[in-house]
């Protein structure tokens, strides 16, 4: 009876990390699934998802994870498998999706040489942006909610098998009439040709234009 009882026990022990095991998302198949590009960067041990106008950073043990220019909590942590990837709860999985969705709705909205979103759920935000000649800076304007403060955030892609690089971060407030606009200066240094996604964050939304840059003086 005791090795009846002692299996027992270890069967009972192991039933919670096998449920949570057959709830959880492999985190490489929600990626392709969604369209973004999944990197670990090495040093820091952490995963990189990006997509046009969106970078999203994951640690393996830890619930917080970056959007761009924001922190999210997921409702439980990923975890690392010894095959490269990571297990994330389908909530987290649903979040990547709706991210996805929105800034793929910026993507597929071109207005010339930048690109304009309007990327929310029943509250107006758009952003434009365009080079300064000479000037090393972005002209970024758009709208947002009335008084709102805007997260602009500059991410470029410097070489197909990198991570998107942050370029530039900075805020500003939308007028009494939802209208917001500002300068962005950026080292120009080994951009020039590459293209540049601006991104404006109200926190819980966002919207993206990219702007190839010209690097002309």
């Amino acid at each position: 009876m005791r090795p009846l009882a002692i299996a027992l026990t270890l069967a009972l022990t192991a039933l919670p990390a096998l449920a949570g095991a057959a709830s959880s998302v492999s985190l490489r198949a929600a990626a392709a699934a969604d369209g973004f590009t999944m990197h670990w960067l090495g040093p820091e041990r952490s995963v990189s998802l990006r997509r046009d106008g969106l970078a999203i950073v994951m640690r393996p043990g830890s619930p917080v994870y970056d959007v761009n220019s924001r922190e999210e909590i997921a409702d439980r942590a990923p975890a690392a498998t010894p095959e490269g990837d990571l297990r994330i709860s389908p909530r987290l999985a649903r979040r990547l999706a709706a991210l996805a969705h929105g800034v793929s709705t910026a993507a597929d909205a071109p207005t010339g040489p930048a690109s304009r979103a309007a990327v929310t759920a029943g509250v107006a935000l758009a952003v434009d942006a365009r080079e300064l000649t000479g000037g090393s800076a972005l002209a970024v304007e758009g709208n947002a909610p009335r008084n709102a403060r805007i997260t602009l955030t500059l991410l470029a892609t410097l070489a197909p098998d990198l991570p998107a690089v942050l370029i530039e971060r900075s805020d500003v407030a939308a007028d009494a009439h939802g209208h917001f606009a500002a300068v962005v200066p950026f080292v120009s240094d080994h951009l020039a040709g590459r293209v540049v996604v601006v991104t404006a964050s109200t926190g819980a939304n966002s919207a993206s234009a990219r702007v190839r840059i010209d690097g002309a003086l």
